[in-house]
């Protein structure tokens, strides 16, 4: 398959490449336009190996479709061979554009270099943090409220509750767990860093103590096709996952094993797996009992889960599934907005600003090649007929007085073949 990419890239991209060059050698401007459309053409099959479809669809119904309409607009409202052919009344003009041309690339380039545009790295994101509760003694408790640095974010944060991501500023927070009647139940630190995404569990450690554990999420993208799985254990015992299959008959030789050991309080390394559905068991490792058997668990694709195994009131160790939206798709609306507004917003604008330099300066070449063309009189020219004649004889007093007659008279030819004094 990676052989079959190879050569089609070669393929795409060459032809791109020979197009370039007809375009910018062709006189005709409407086969330059063609060619130009071919590459857009290009380009698009490139973003669909790159697995960017909605890049490709833009390139295509965009650049494609309304910009080069446009294009091929302003060549038939101007003549193409106004555009294409006759002498160029504009002297010296492809000397002054070279000239603009490499000023404008020596100003851009030296505006791009001193800015630093490349290797200034956008700011990172403010880090993001959820709560989840799993205090057995709590799990009729009402009224309980989540505090995060001094601030409430959730009310009635009872035992399986979580809260949604917040976002707080980089540094050290205190998150507290306060009763109904104003007591602590909880209150640790929690440390976050800029771009940082993490979830804090808090459960009953030995004794039936409050204590925590971090788990830090992996937000990058996850494929439709694929889900990523963490499992952590917050029961009193070691723990091995073994995914049973669709039989949900537990065999450790054959099923598949998620997790060897997984110490109280710890968790295993995130995993992709098909979506759909899973069933596990959770096996005690020091007696070989098997302490949990999911039920079937549907995992859905695009997402980051954490299945976490805690004891509930009654001491038995259930399991709670927090799924968690992951980064959009490359290529996708969501993530071509956010690269463009923040990593490539100049390139976009001065790729913008050269179009539009180009549609103008076409509009010009094209006004300065014009012929003025001397309109012809097409008006018919009719032989006056012999009343018209006699009308304006009789109109100009002229031709009277020049024969003797009186003013005004009219005078007819004299008749072919009549002699005079006859």
């Amino acid at each position: 398959m990676t052989d079959l990419h190879f050569w089609l890239f070669l393929l795409v991209g060459g032809s791109a490449v020979a197009a370039a060059v007809g375009m910018l050698l062709l006189r005709n401007a409407v086969y330059s336009a063609l060619c130009l459309i071919y590459i857009m053409g290009a380009l698009a099959l490139l973003f669909l190996m790159l697995d960017a479809p909605f890049l490709a669809l833009v390139q295509v119904a965009v650049y494609a479709g309304a910009v080069m309409v446009l294009f091929l607009f302003v060549m038939m409202l101007l003549g193409n061979q106004a555009i294409s052919a006759g002498e160029r009344e504009i002297r010296g003009l492809p000397i002054i554009a070279s000239i603009a041309a490499t000023l404008f690339i020596l100003v851009a380039g030296l505006a791009i270099q001193s800015g630093d545009v490349d290797s200034r790295a956008p700011p990172p994101s403010p880090p993001q943090l959820r709560v989840a509760q799993y205090l057995p003694a709590e799990a009729a408790a009402e009224g309980v409220e989540l505090w995060i640095g001094g601030i409430e974010t959730a009310a009635d944060f009872g035992y399986g509750s979580v809260s949604a991501f917040t976002t707080l500023p980089a540094g050290q927070h205190t998150i507290s767990l306060v009763a109904a009647d104003g007591s602590r139940l909880y209150e640790g630190d929690v440390t976050l860093a800029a771009g940082e995404s993490a979830s804090w569990l808090i459960y009953a450690g030995e004794g039936g103590a409050p204590q925590a554990t971090r788990i830090t999420e992996d937000g990058s993208h996850v494929s439709l096709r694929e889900s990523r799985v963490a499992l952590v254990n917050l029961s009193d015992r070691p723990l091995a996952v073994y995914d049973t299959g669709s039989d949900r008959e537990l065999d450790p030789a054959r099923d598949p094993l998620w997790a060897a050991e997984l110490a109280p309080g710890g968790a295993s390394e995130k995993r992709l797996t098909e979506r759909g559905s899973v069933d596990l068991a959770f096996v005690d490792l020091a007696t070989g009992e098997t302490m949990l058997r999911t039920p079937v668990l549907e995992l859905a694709g695009g997402q980051s889960t954490l299945l976490v195994a805690a004891a509930d009131a009654t001491g038995r160790t259930v399991l709670h599934d927090h799924p968690a939206e992951t980064a959009d798709a490359f290529g996708s609306p969501a993530a071509v907005g956010h690269s463009l507004f923040r990593r490539y917003l100049l390139p976009f604008e001065m790729i913008g600003v050269l179009l539009l330099a180009a549609l103008v300066g076409g509009i010009i070449v094209a006004q300065g090649q014009r012929r003025e063309v001397r309109r012809r009189d097409v008006r018919r020219r009719v032989a006056r007929t012999l009343a018209a004649a006699i009308e304006a004889q009789v109109a100009d007093p002229a031709v009277g007085s020049a024969a003797g007659e009186t003013t005004g008279a009219a005078q007819l030819p004299p008749s072919a073949g009549v002699a005079d004094g006859d």
